[in-house]
């Protein structure tokens, strides 16, 4: 019988002993650098926090880490307008970086560990070198670009945190936080509705008076909701998302629908028409997909909404301008926002055009804020705004990318005979390809769900049945 000499079981323990030391003296150097950055500002150590512990929270357990990183996503522009009333930032706030940061470093893990195909090694290649190509010509605009590069190339990588989830419906972390976290988004949206803002909203408004333009309601003393986002649109997109994971379920209990009534209702307040007629969209897809079987939750909860409606307008204000609103949709040749969005490809499309490798990054969007003379930063199309910054090479690379990543997607639907997740990815695909028609959703939270989503499809197309 062989024995273990004393020497010999402390050279197979070392490297663990190593390992446990190397991962304290990151801690507390983690710890150091957080308490130095507190002192400095509290903006800036909130970050560093937020940062360490979700990354923490990846490398123990994945799936946690990820849900960590999407409710960050959701709930960090709230946290900035609260810190704001002790510690005033000015124009810029440090906090506003922790959602890409925490999400660039955990794609940077992900790529490290991650065994992808062909396929889907070229998607992530075409999509990227399609963003660096509106590098270029914005080197005159330096912080605008550095910004613009970091959120798209980061979306982007979210591709491959989709790739690698478990193939269940049940195991994707995107699904469980919007099923958990948006119906208290939406009970804070309605608050936000009813009225009086909390300080720190009011706050914020006043503060960027002037510069921000959608939040004001059609109906005299109300503005439209926008929980703890930082606009109706952006809330708009992140609740019509939420309600096709809600309509794809397969079991459909008392909880779920209270979840999707307060969505909805929420939904309703921001007055976001293109982000209504997103979510029939996606609903018409996860009901082709589903062959018909999820169609009874759509009929009913439609049935239902239309009944709420019905009573409500002819005793409230609001549900007035709500219904009016709708009318709306049918005369969009008289309505002055339609024909405006109408108006600025007619505009803008020509001018893009004439330059093959864009006007820049970051030269259009939320990044051009960072620009001295911003002059396309409320986009209305999200195709419009990556053809006007990365030109029509680039343009044409990102949506090949996306393109041939979504016919994967519709492809592993037909491949695994409508299996619930096949069925809720194209669903809330179809929302986003249609969103993008009426905003920039491939920038921020959004993009970073495009991009996920895509991946999952592509992963899910590889498996066989």
């Amino acid at each position: 019988m062989a024995t273990t000499l004393p020497n010999q079981r402390a050279m197979r323990t070392l490297p663990t002993a190593v390992k446990e030391a190397g991962w304290w003296m990151l801690v507390v150097l983690a710890s150091l650098g957080t308490a130095a950055l507190t002192m400095r500002s509290l903006q800036w150590g909130c970050t560093a926090a937020l940062v360490v512990l979700a990354v923490g929270t990846y490398l123990a357990n994945r799936s946690a880490g990820l849900a960590v990183m999407w409710t960050v996503w959701l709930l960090v522009p709230g946290l900035r307008r609260v810190l704001a009333l002790e510690a005033p930032t000015g124009a810029s706030d440090p906090l506003s970086l922790a959602p890409f940061l925490i999400t660039g470093c955990i794609v940077s893990i992900e790529l490290y560990r991650a065994r992808m195909s062909r396929f889907a090694a070229g998607v992530l290649t075409a999509a990227g070198c399609g963003y660096l190509i509106g590098v270029p010509a914005a080197i005159s605009a330096p912080q605008a670009m550095a910004f613009a590069l970091l959120a798209y190339t980061v979306a982007v990588g979210c591709f491959v945190i989709g790739y690698r989830e478990p193939p269940r419906i049940e195991s994707l972390t995107l699904r469980r936080v919007l099923l958990i976290v948006t119906p208290l988004l939406a009970l804070y949206g309605v608050r936000q509705y009813i009225g009086p803002l909390p300080r720190w909203d009011n706050a914020w408004l006043g503060s960027l008076e002037g510069q921000l333009t959608t939040v004001g309601a059609p109906e005299p003393g109300h503005v439209r909701a926008f929980a703890t986002l930082n606009s109706p649109g952006t809330l708009a997109a992140v609740l019509g998302l939420a309600a096709v994971c809600f309509l794809a379920q397969r079991r459909f209990d008392l909880a779920k629908l209270a979840g999707i009534a307060l969505v909805l209702t929420a939904l309703l307040l921001t007055y976001t028409r293109g982000a209504w007629v997103g979510v029939v969209v996606g609903i018409l897809v996860v009901v082709a997909a589903s062959r018909g079987r999820a169609g009874w939750r759509v009929v009913f909860v439609g049935i239902l909404l239309v009944a709420t409606l019905s009573a409500v307008a002819g005793k409230s204000a609001t549900g007035q301008t709500i219904v009016g609103r709708v009318h709306t949709l049918g005369r969009l040749g008289s309505d002055r926002s339609a024909q405006q969005r109408v108006a600025t490809p007619q505009t803008l499309i020509p001018e893009a055009v004439a330059a093959p490798l864009g006007r820049g990054l970051g030269s259009a969007g939320e990044a051009s804020r960072l620009t001295a003379t911003p002059t396309f930063q409320n986009t209305d199309n999200g195709y419009l705004s990556l053809l006007y910054q990365v030109g029509p090479l680039g343009f044409a690379l990102v949506m090949a990318a996306a393109i041939a990543a979504g016919v994967r997607a519709v492809r592993s639907v037909r491949l695994h005979g409508g299996e619930p997740i096949d069925v809720l990815v194209i669903g809330m695909l179809g929302f986003l390809a249609f969103g993008l028609l009426t905003g920039d959703l491939l920038y921020g939270i959004t993009g970073m769900i495009f991009w996920y989503l895509l991946g999952v499809g592509v992963r899910r197309s590889e498996l066989r049945p």
